[in-house]
């Protein structure tokens, strides 16, 4: 049974042309509530946008999109991706924000023979062996930035770094990305419970190592905790002093306090840069940084084009995320123009348009590599107004996937 979003939160999408049942249904399962609601209300507005542009259809097949809330845990967004694929018969499947929820998502899909698509965050495990013909990454591998992250820091020429992690499966391969990409040395490996308030311990932690950069591989909602009490301890701090500028002999000539001790902090990477993590950090903002598969500051025509179009019928600027929502949506019209709307009658067909992604999209050329990931350009990001006049924007040009070589589809 199917319901307005004003009574349970369920959108309805529904094409302009055709009889229902001529209308093929995609099912949007996505987090609208809690810390990443905004980021899973840009999915869905950003492919909803792409759907409204032609009225209603992708790639000319008239299309129903029936979107619900994953209630943000990996049982919801399997549940609600079973129950759209028995009830609302959906064929494809997108929408999570992030890896784990994109993983049970793609599993429930793709045992039920049907396609999903991970519009952003994406599991590493499905770029190697658990790769499958019938899912595709639009985004990025959930470890990639901190990879990406490592290389910035070597070319920063950043030589320690102290890594605060969770104990799940996340936290360990972000952990393990950075490594993986950092030629210095990593001084620290900080644990961070999953229900952490206090990080006094971390602090202490920090301070004893002393790093260069901070890699922070923790939910937003524990690195907003983490950067209040990082910027109530003073480590945002450090711009030097007039006791720093005068120079020790004076400074034992006229008995002056020696100055206080400055921090070598240069760097905090966090995996996304977003405005809840800016206002959380205080002054230790300006040191963040992140890699992003989007261009920072040079937005291209297509992009300000799109932002214009999204902020006039949502009323608001469009996120990378939002960007992505669209991007997935012109995938599957690109697809769906490819095959005549065929999908489950035409696998093989649909699977092989899919992966020629023949579509223009926001962030330039896009190409899937064998394990179906998108080949992603890096850049870094850091706080609006912060200009890092003295880099470029690139970082690698197109990143490496270490994972691929255990996927059997290559």
């Amino acid at each position: 049974m199917r319901f307005a979003i004003a009574l349970i939160g369920l959108l309805l999408f529904s094409g302009l042309d055709g009889a229902a049942a001529q209308r093929l249904t995609i099912g949007v399962v996505t987090t609208l509530s809690g810390p990443r609601g905004a980021e899973g209300r840009d999915i869905l507005d950003g492919f909803l946008l792409a759907v409204s542009e032609e009225s209603g259809r992708l790639g000319g097949v008239p299309v129903e999109i029936v979107a619900e809330g994953d209630t943000g845990t990996a049982d919801g967004a399997a549940n609600v991706a079973g129950r759209m694929i028995k009830t609302e018969r959906a064929t494809i499947l997108t929408g999570a924000v992030t890896a784990d929820l994109a993983a049970a998502a793609a599993e429930a899909a793709t045992k039920a023979k049907r396609f999903y698509l991970a519009p952003a965050e994406a599991p590493a495990a499905f770029a190697g062996e658990k790769c499958h013909g019938d899912y595709f990454a639009i985004g990025w591998r959930v470890d990639a930035p901190f990879e990406m992250a490592g290389l910035d820091a070597n070319r920063r020429r950043l030589a320690t770094a102290a890594i605060l992690a969770t104990a799940g499966e996340a936290g360990t391969e972000a952990a393990e990305a950075f490594a993986r990409g950092f030629k210095g040395r990593i001084v620290a490996r900080i644990a961070v419970p999953d229900d952490a308030a206090d990080f006094s311990a971390q602090l202490a932690g920090l301070k004893a190592a002393a790093p260069e950069a901070i890699v922070l591989a923790l939910p937003d909602g524990l690195a907003q905790g983490f950067l209040k009490q990082l910027d109530a301890a003073g480590w945002g701090n450090d711009d030097p002093t007039l006791l720093h500028r005068v120079a020790p002999a004076l400074r034992e000539l006229f008995s002056l306090p020696e100055p206080p001790e400055r921090n070598p902090l240069a760097a905090i990477y966090v995996s996304a840069m977003n405005s809840g993590l800016i206002a959380a950090a205080g002054a230790p903002a300006r040191k963040l940084r992140a890699a992003s598969i989007f261009k920072p500051g040079e937005a291209s025509e297509a992009w300000r084009n799109f932002g214009a179009r999204f902020e006039a019928k949502y009323g608001r600027e469009p996120t990378q995320y939002a960007g992505l929502g669209f991007d997935s949506a012109r995938l599957v019209a690109s697809a769906l123009k490819a095959t005549g709307g065929k999908v489950l009658s035409d696998r093989d067909g649909f699977r092989a348009a899919l992966l020629r992604a023949k579509f223009a999209s926001l962030r330039g050329g896009f190409r899937f590599a064998s394990n179906h990931y998108a080949a992603a350009t890096w850049y870094v990001t850091r706080r609006p107004g912060e200009k890092p006049a003295d880099e470029p924007p690139a970082l690698l040009g197109i990143g490496s996937d270490p994972h691929a070589g255990k996927c059997p589809l290559g």
